[in-house]
């Protein structure tokens, strides 16, 4: 009876790395540049379900996903929206932090910077992205 009981928490902790963190609720997200090259910090809320994630940041909803530690979101910027910026980042262990870099590419720009985002309990007052 032991060692089922064994292998049962054995496959129960391997399937509980198969789901997503839980991301959901008020982020700052820190651009180290920003799109403009300058720093700039930002406060998201993030909804979650499953696997996805919609980042609501002055504004703009992107979307995302997290998979495991790694947290991916993409926004579609610019004058004439013809460019897309790619975030990829990796959560820390407890979930309340994401380090990553972003890369931002359209007809005359192909840049990178980084970012962080550290949970808050600041809601986010909506302004222009």
């Amino acid at each position: 009876m032991t060692s089922v009981l064994r292998v049962m928490l054995i496959l129960a902790a391997g399937v509980a790395g198969v789901f997503a963190a839980d991301v959901g609720g008020y982020w700052n997200l820190e651009l180290k540049p920003n799109f403009s090259g300058q720093d700039e910090t930002l406060v998201c809320t993030v909804k979650q379900g499953g696997a996805a994630v919609t980042l609501t940041c002055n504004g703009a909803e992107i979307s995302g996903l997290v998979d495991g530690q790694q947290m991916t979101f993409t926004v579609i910027t610019g004058a004439q929206r013809e460019q897309t910026a790619t975030f990829t980042g990796t959560l820390t262990e407890p979930g309340t932090g994401v380090t990553g870099t972003w890369h931002l590419v359209g007809p005359d720009v192909d840049a990178i910077g980084q970012f962080t985002m550290s949970k808050t309990n600041e809601k986010a007052v909506p302004r222009p992205f």
